[in-house]
């Protein structure tokens, strides 16, 4: 394989696969075809689907701790953790590698990225390139100190002993803390890019306004359109980042995550163009998907689903269980019965950023700690993470009291 050559590529599960092959098309209508669709879950789990050639699955024959990750983990955890890893292993074989979210559309080629990774290592780009105001937002740059100033759904990098020293460095972290606790200072993979410049040379930002168009800078960029091309502030658009999107035409809000409605934008005409073209593509990818005969692989241990403070507590103490793969583990599996960390029904997806209540936490520690003082443990169990959600929680309910 050319060492030369660009490799472009995403991570999903299957539930996410109709917007990467809608991304991927999109790269192809741009001339790029080197693109790689790595998808998380059991080939068994995995319906009937037309794109059987356009994805490789990944599992623990690929990745360390590939199964405790995916029990420690949510969906939306787990995918980002395992961005750096999966870049690290296509620079084995690709001189630069370029990372996008499955919920993006590409409108242009990345020829000023791949430019910029000829004098630098690391490409970024931020969530905004110009503050935000009190007239646009009551609280400007506080989703940035909350989130990050960078979005990760968008990164490049080319092979150097200085890129992959970064991307070590950052898989550390995603495999160690990859969580979405913004009421901790963490919020998945992006808060530790906060720090990245403190520690790594050759980290550019590009601030191109073309780049990463989303729902929370929408109101800071004005799009355009010049014959068959779209601008945005002058600059050509290269992607929009779809994220969070309410997959409904008649929808008046940008995103199922913001206020921001189409009314309140420039030119809205030609934004509402381009969202209803995308709902409308993945909605004709989607037909096909057979999603009605689908579940995410590691949602459940046993029959019963695995609920976010089991996560949590495993996550924390890994290695009280000696089952390398926690979805057989009978162990864990009765210690979740007992202590009723499991759910008969699905979980929401958004339940809330700290994603469990005070309340039962409260319960769960103190019978944790009943159960293991009966059990005569003292100090080898990890119960801080547990902690830190009682603790936000309670700032959290104080707050609003």
């Amino acid at each position: 394989m050319n060492n030369k050559k660009t490799a472009y590529f995403t991570v999903t599960n299957y539930g996410y696969l109709y917007k990467a092959i809608a991304l991927k098309e999109s790269l192809s209508i741009q001339g790029i075809e080197d693109f790689k669709i790595f998808m998380f879950e059991l080939a068994s789990n995995i319906p009937d689907n037309p794109f059987k050639d356009q994805y490789e699955i990944i599992s623990e024959e690929h990745y360390t701790d590939y199964l405790k990750l995916a029990f420690k983990y949510d969906v939306v955890e787990f995918t980002t953790s395992l961005k750096p890893t999966l870049t690290i292993s296509l620079l084995n074989s690709y001189h630069k590698v370029i990372f996008l979210d499955p919920d993006t559309y590409v409108y242009s080629n990345f020829d000023e990225t791949l430019s910029l990774l000829d004098e630098n290592d690391i490409i970024l780009t931020p969530h905004f390139i110009t503050p935000m105001s009190k007239e646009i937002t009551e609280f400007p740059d506080l989703d940035c100190l909350k989130y990050g100033g960078f979005n990760l759904g968008f990164f490049a990098v080319k092979k150097s002993a200085n890129s992959l020293s970064f991307l070590k460095w950052w898989e550390n972290r995603c495999i160690d803390q990859c969580y979405f606790e913004t009421q901790n200072g963490l919020s998945t993979d992006q808060k530790w890019i906060v720090i990245a410049n403190t520690y790594f040379d050759g980290i550019k930002t590009l601030k191109n306004y073309g780049y990463n168009v989303a729902y929370w800078n929408a109101l800071n960029r004005t799009i355009e359109k010049s014959e068959e091309k779209f601008l945005v502030n002058g600059d050509q658009l290269v992607f929009i980042h779809f994220s969070s999107l309410i997959e409904n035409l008649d929808s008046s809000l940008l995103s199922s995550r913001s206020k921001i409605s189409f009314e309140q934008l420039k030119n809205l005409e030609i934004w509402k163009e381009l969202f209803h073209n995308y709902i409308n593509r993945i909605h004709s990818i989607k037909s096909r998907m057979n999603l009605d005969q689908y579940g995410y692989s590691y949602e459940k241990l046993g029959n019963l689903y695995i609920t976010y403070t089991l996560r949590r507590f495993y996550g924390e103490n890994t290695n009280r269980f000696k089952d390398v793969n926690p979805f057989k583990s009978k162990e864990l599996e009765s210690f979740a019965l007992k202590y009723k960390l499991l759910s008969k029904k699905p979980l929401p997806n958004n339940l809330n950023e700290e994603k469990v209540s005070g309340f039962k936490l409260t319960i769960i520690l103190r019978l944790y700690r009943m159960f293991l003082k009966l059990l005569g443990y003292r100090n080898d169990i990890n119960l801080s993470r547990l902690h830190i959600y009682l603790s936000s929680t309670h700032r959290i309910n104080n707050f609003f009291e």
